[in-house]
């Protein structure tokens, strides 16, 4: 049978897949707003980017998504004319999933007005978790264009595992559901916490991690080495910089050709 024609060499993403997470006021904004280039930001109206307009010099244009349906919209836009743009934002996927509840619930208010009485049910957070999942992975699956996630910072059940096998709980990404953060995890290729500290001189110095600890969570799949970048008040050019170094330095790997057992066999 001949080898199906799907069936090809290992290759890199054109595009970087990052999800920034950190406490509120952490500088999340601000490094997605340093973004160069084309830089589209999407984000609920109760988000807001006036740390990006204070730190200046951005160029960065903004949609204001209201419910599923602006959600939706936003996804058939960029699948199809994505390209257009060099990075996407959304921020912050911890607040969007608010505003997407606060719409899926006003339709429930809608058709079944004594359901007002009451709160959200698990059928609504799971409409939400399903509708969230999909549009994540239907953005990056295109590989048209960067695409950056940031989120706030809680304790949940990570991907790295103790002794025994179990879940450690560290800083993760906040997205309501189980295994929703983890899931969200894994379909970027960079995974970051920005840590807020202050200097000695009691001022604040942000710093961005790239690997996890035993307090936070990250992910790099860029860098073989496995150690903290550790990048102290980081930009995204500085970080584009070190992610292109990665790939520079690695040689592509040549496919041996392999002989079939019939040709081995003088057939």
């Amino acid at each position: 049978m001949a080898q199906p024609k799907a069936i090809r060499p290992l290759g890199r993403s054109k595009h970087v897949r990052i999800c920034v997470h950190s406490d509120p006021g952490g500088g999340k904004s601000r490094l997605a707003g340093t973004s160069e280039g084309k830089v589209l930001i999407l984000r609920p109206p109760f988000e807001y980017v006036d740390s990006i307009i204070a730190a200046g010099a951005s160029t960065a244009e903004e949609w204001i998504i209201n419910d599923w349906d602006e959600m939706n919209e936003a996804l058939d836009y960029l699948r199809h004319d994505g390209a257009e743009w060099d990075w996407v934002w959304l921020d912050s996927i911890s607040l969007w999933q608010d505003a997407g509840l606060d719409d899926i619930w006003e339709t429930v208010i809608a058709e079944k007005p004594a359901r007002a009485r009451y709160g959200l049910d698990r059928q609504e957070y799971n409409i939400n978790m399903t509708r969230l999942a999909r549009w994540v992975r239907h953005i990056v699956g295109p590989d048209l264009f960067h695409f950056g996630v940031t989120a706030h910072s809680e304790p949940l059940a990570s991907p790295d595992k103790d002794e025994d096998g179990d879940p450690i709980v560290k800083l993760m990404p906040w997205v309501q559901g189980k295994q929703m953060a983890n899931k969200v995890c894994g379909y970027m290729n960079l995974v970051t916490f920005l840590e807020v500290q202050r200097d000695n001189e009691e001022k604040l110095m942000r710093i961005l991690h790239t690997t996890s600890t035993d307090v936070w969570y990250g992910k790099n799949q860029f860098d073989k080495s496995g150690e903290d970048w550790a990048m102290k008040e980081p930009s995204m050019p500085e970080l584009m910089q070190r992610i292109q170094a990665t790939r520079e330095t690695r040689k592509p790997v040549r496919r041996k050709a392999k002989t079939s057992a019939r040709r081995r066999n003088g057939r």
